[in-house]
């Protein structure tokens, strides 16, 4: 291996371990001592969001936490399947794409929601482009939040089950919610203000029709892609907004 190469893993692992502190103890005191947090403006949001859904502070035990997880990801994959099934009437359709095969769209939701996003389709050709921000996109926000959740409950039944005053596993609502306005949706943010510095496109033009020097035809897919890909890297997500994935230079200009 190069110089360089050793380098780049040394700089990887480097940035990781000195981010685990920090890190670590900021996602304590978003999951277990938020009152800790001083943002205002994000505790009014969750309060609001605690609100609106009608969230009860209350800490669930395993059954109830496991049957939140369950309910969250059928409802999930019943939207999905929904939208892609009736992607035709869904607007940001600019290349008037039919709805998704029956098969396909059940294929996809299961994926997505299950956060195993496996993508057996080419994003640029089957999705439209509204159907890529609201219904993956989503998903690769809430799918990551659940397996965090998932991994908090792991954690609090390990560390509680000594304990007398507390007997729970957490909310798995709160713990959802938290994820996503205190963790995922800012570094998102950031993340895709990076992205497209960099060169990745972000836009809601239609497909471009070019000839090129050799005189052929080409297309070339516009879109939203640097707020789909940062989640997906954050989230760990598979299923970018084009087929070749982080392998297409408008997903990875500058590898």
């Amino acid at each position: 291996m190069t110089f360089s190469g050793w380098l780049q893993i040394f700089l990887l692992l480097s940035s990781v371990f000195m981010c685990v502190k920090p890190f670590g103890c900021y996602l304590y005191w978003v999951y277990e001592q938020p009152d800790s947090l001083r943002f205002p403006i994000i505790r009014t949001c969750e309060a609001f969001l605690f609100q609106l859904c009608g969230i009860s502070q209350q800490e669930q035990d395993w059954k109830s936490y496991t049957g939140a997880l369950l309910i969250f990801s059928l409802m999930g994959i019943l939207i999905i399947f929904t939208l892609l099934r009736f992607q035709d009437w869904f607007p940001l359709n600019s290349q008037g794409l039919p709805p998704v095969p029956c098969d396909l769209a059940l294929n996809i939701a299961v994926s997505f929601v299950t956060n195993t996003n496996w993508q057996p389709y080419a994003g640029e050709t089957t999705l439209s482009m509204g159907m890529q921000m609201v219904g993956l996109t989503w998903q690769n926000f809430v799918s990551p939040a659940s397996g965090v959740a998932v991994a908090l409950a792991l954690a609090r039944g390990l560390t509680r089950h000594s304990s007398l005053t507390q007997t729970g596993l957490g909310n798995f609502w709160i713990d959802v919610i938290r994820t996503l306005i205190y963790i995922l949706l800012p570094l998102s943010f950031l993340v895709a203000l990076i992205f497209v510095g960099q060169g990745v496109i972000q836009n809601f033009s239609a497909n471009l029709h070019i000839t090129t020097l050799e005189g052929l035809q080409q297309i070339l897919p516009m879109g939203p892609l640097a707020s789909q890909e940062a989640i997906k890297v954050l989230g760990t997500n598979g299923g970018g907004f084009l087929n070749a994935n982080s392998a297409h230079p408008f997903e990875n200009p500058t590898a």
